[in-house]
């Protein structure tokens, strides 16, 4: 689930499908859950490099 900041490098890509399914989602629980895997990963990508 890598929304959050990569959402708009990787929305051009995914099937159309996809991107309705990501549309539909709205709710602020998800939005929440995607901000902290968004920073967790940007964290250890910090570290590997």
């Amino acid at each position: 689930m890598l929304a959050g900041c990569f959402q708009r490098q990787l929305v051009n890509f995914w099937p159309l499908s996809l991107k309705k399914l990501y549309n539909d989602i709205n709710d602020m629980e998800f939005k929440v859950i995607a901000e902290i895997l968004c920073v967790n990963n940007l964290k250890t990508m910090t570290v590997i490099q």
